[in-house]
C-alpha cells in the first residue's frame, strides 16, 4: 500500500490441495476436519474463496473420486466457493502467477482509498476486526509469517520486536536494505541468510508469492 501503515486484503483466499490431501481431509473424523475448513474461511471476511485441487482422479478409486468430484461440486454449488482442478503442480503454479499478477496489474496504480471502493476488498485494519474473538493488526500478521516455511515462533517475534509490525513497515525494510535485511533480527544459524532471501522474495517475486 502507498498510504503508510495501511495494507488491503486483496479479496481471494485459496486453500491448495493435491487430490491425496483433498481425500484425506475429506473422511478425517467423518468430515468434521472439512467442515471446519469451510466454516473457517467463510469467518476469515475475505469475499472470494476457492479451492485449487491438483492431481488427476484416472488412479483414484472409482468410489473415493466420486465423493472428491461430489464434494468440490458441493463446495461450488452450496458453499459458493470458485473450485479450480489442476493436474498437476506446474499448472497449479502457472494458475496462482496468472491469478497473482493480474491482481497486482489491477491495482499498481491507485491508492488504498480508490482500491478499496472494490467489491470483495477489505482493508488489513477492518478484516482483523473481523475476526472472532478481534485481533490486532499485528496478530494477523503474524500469522501470515508462520506460513513462510522455515519461520519459527521466535523467527516471526523477532520481525515484529524489530518494529516490523505491518505489512508496510516490513515492506518498507525489504526495499531499503535489500535481500539480506533481516539476517540480524533472525536466530542465529547456518539457514539465516537463505530465509531472509526467502522474506525478501515474499515481498519482491511473484513467483514465491504463487509458490
Amino acid at each position: 500500500a502507498r498510504e503508510k501503515d495501511r495494507a488491503v486484503v486483496l479479496g481471494r483466499l485459496v486453500e491448495r490441495k493435491v487430490v491425496d490431501d483433498f481425500l484425506k481431509t475429506l473422511t478425517d473424523d467423518r468430515g468434521k476436519r472439512m467442515r471446519a475448513q469451510v466454516e473457517a474461511m467463510k469467518r476469515s471476511g475475505v469475499g472470494h474463496l476457492a479451492y485449487l485441487i491438483e492431481g488427476s482422479l484416472l488412479g483414484v478409486p472409482s468410489a473415493d473420486a466420486e465423493r472428491l468430484s461430489s464434494e468440490m461440486s458441493r463446495l461450488e454449488m452450496r458453499e459458493g466457493f470458485h473450485v479450480h482442478h489442476t493436474p498437476t503442480m506446474h499448472v497449479s503454479h502457472s494458475y496462482l502467477v496468472m491469478t497473482t499478477r493480474r491482481l497486482l496489474a489491477d491495482i499498481s496504480q491507485r491508492t488504498v482509498k480508490q482500491v478499496l471502493h472494490q467489491p470483495g476488498i477489505t482493508s488489513l485494519a477492518e478484516l482483523a476486526e473481523s475476526a472472532r474473538p478481534p485481533k490486532q493488526v499485528w496478530e494477523v500478521w503474524a500469522h501470515m509469517l508462520c506460513h513462510v516455511p522455515g519461520m519459527s515462533d521466535s523467527a516471526v517475534q523477532g520481525v515484529l520486536d524489530h518494529g516490523w509490525c505491518t505489512p508496510h513497515a516490513f515492506t518498507a525494510a525489504v526495499h531499503a536494505e535489500g535481500e539480506g535485511f533481516a539476517e540480524h533480527v533472525l536466530e542465529p544459524g547456518r539457514k539465516r541468510r537463505k530465509l531472509s532471501g526467502d522474506l525478501h522474495r515474499l515481498v519482491t517475486s511473484v513467483n514465491y508469492l504463487a509458490s
